[in-house]
């Protein structure tokens, strides 16, 4: 019998070749291997001179269209001085491969290294790292609006993920109870304070936690993965920033100060490049625990893939308190 494939791997050798034979600045790829398995596939290609990272994305993720906006974004931002990882084009300049796969057509996109390596958020970095995201911000509002991409709207960040968390609750009632109503409570009180438009409202890069950034040795930063790239509030992807130090710190006081510090260090950064109203600023705190819904959504969403062996009762039971003790 012959059984359907959702997700397949491609070869290392097969890639590095292809590579050679229609990347110039790869032509000479001495090492290709596979980097990382996420929501996409992620390769790393050596050369003497210098790497880039190929990626796969997974089919049914993301069209080619979406695609298309999310590697027009990066080139523009280039071109406007902001350091992100480029899209590199093949000899004809085609951007996007379109692969042809077992579970169906994938698509592939070559990016050009970002130097440096994921360092732990200091004060220092923090600071930098609001300058970037500020800068992002003001330079793509005035970019054409690209009905390619998505919105980041609460559909997206709470809708959504808790119709996909709906089947995996399993006997947890008073959790998915609960769940769903904090998701009522947080949508009324976003859609009473924030509007649609610019400069609340615009592109976003939609997942700046801090592992999408690389500091060379220099200091220097380069950002990358725009893959969940889409129209949202600046309030929540700056709050995407503060979600990450608040749901991996230590909960003692001496981790909440240094959090707090973190986050007005990122602040300081952010309203020195644009402008960010102390409205917008509390907003910032409601929607840290509405990442916290996306994310959950997310793994229920996409445990086929992921497997679900690590969503049991510990981890319901910690992303819930999570959820508890920031609202509390």
């Amino acid at each position: 019998m012959n059984f359907p494939i959702i997700n397949s791997l491609i070869s290392p050798d097969a890639l590095k070749s292809f590579l050679r034979d229609n990347y110039e600045p790869c032509s000479k790829v001495t090492l290709l291997h596979f980097f990382q398995f996420g929501l996409n596939d992620t390769y790393v290609a050596k050369t003497k001179k210098r790497n880039f990272y190929l990626r796969i994305y997974r089919h049914s993720w993301r069209t080619k269209s979406e695609i298309e906006a999310e590697t027009d974004l990066l080139v523009y931002l280039a071109k406007q001085g902001i350091p992100v990882s480029e899209p590199i084009g093949d000899n004809n300049g085609n951007i996007i491969q379109s692969l042809s796969m077992p579970e169906g057509n994938r698509y592939m996109v070559l990016f050009s290294e970002a130097k440096g390596t994921v360092l732990p958020m200091n004060f220092d970095r923090s600071y930098r790292y609001g300058k970037l995201v500020a800068g992002i911000h003001e330079c793509s509002d005035n970019h054409p609006y690209d009905d390619r991409r998505f919105d980041i709207d609460l559909d997206h960040l709470i809708d959504r993920p808790i119709r996909a968390l709906k089947k995996s609750f399993g006997e947890r009632v008073d959790d998915l109870k609960y769940l769903t109503e904090i998701g009522n409570e947080l949508s009324m009180k976003i859609s009473s304070g924030l509007v649609k438009k610019k400069p609340q409202y615009g592109i976003c890069h939609g997942d700046h936690h801090g592992g999408n950034v690389h500091f060379d040795k220099d200091g220097e930063m380069t950002l990358f993965d725009f893959d969940c790239y889409g129209y949202g509030w600046r309030a929540y992807d700056n709050a995407v920033f503060l979600w990450c130090r608040a749901d991996f710190s230590d909960e003692s006081k001496q981790g909440k100060a240094k959090r707090t510090k973190l986050w007005n260090k990122f602040l300081k950064g952010y309203t020195e490049i644009r402008d960010f109203p102390d409205d917008e600023i509390k907003r910032s705190y409601i929607f840290v625990a509405i990442r916290h819904i996306w994310l959950l959504g997310l793994h229920a969403e996409h445990q086929t893939y992921i497997g679900n062996n690590w969503m049991h009762d510990k981890y319901f039971e910690r992303q819930i308190g999570f959820l508890k003790r920031w609202i509390k």
